[in-house]
């Protein structure tokens, strides 16, 4: 492997680090989300149990119902991009620190490289389906 090559399997493994820090950052603050709306949908059930039973407190716990349900999907996309990212930095730091043999370099470069344009591919399409998600969702 050449000088060119090396350099490509750096920014790679820097992709794979970037996009682990990422998902590990919006993970927390998805989880945190969570956690809140969790804690009014205690109150609002809390409320419907004393009798305190209207529409809109109907409509709010199931709009916090859906509000749940899709941020945990979220947040398990966001789980196995970070496991996935975390595998492929690890395999990244390991071929171009540890492996020795050009043959079994060029073959795990090639693997990286794939990995790196599907994870590529992977990330717009999931960008592509939020932002369509908050269009959809600001228009009034």
């Amino acid at each position: 492997m050449n000088n060119f090559d090396g350099n490509i399997l750096n920014d790679i493994t820097n992709f794979f680090l970037v996009i682990l820090g990422i998902a590990i950052t919006l993970f927390t603050v998805i989880y945190s989300f969570i956690v809140n709306k969790k804690e009014e949908l205690i109150k609002i059930n809390e409320d419907i149990n004393i009798g305190k039973s209207s529409p809109y407190l109907q409509q709010k716990k199931h709009f916090n119902l859906v509000y749940i349900k899709k941020f945990i999907v979220w947040n398990y996309q966001l789980i196995g991009i970070g496991i996935f990212s975390l595998i492929m930095f690890s395999l990244c730091f390991f071929t171009n620190r540890i492996v020795t043999d050009v043959t079994i370099k060029y073959y795990l470069f090639n693997l990286l490289l794939y990995s790196f344009y599907l994870t590529v591919i992977y990330l717009l399409f999931i960008l592509f389906i939020m932002l369509q998600n908050f269009i959809k969702k600001s228009k009034l």
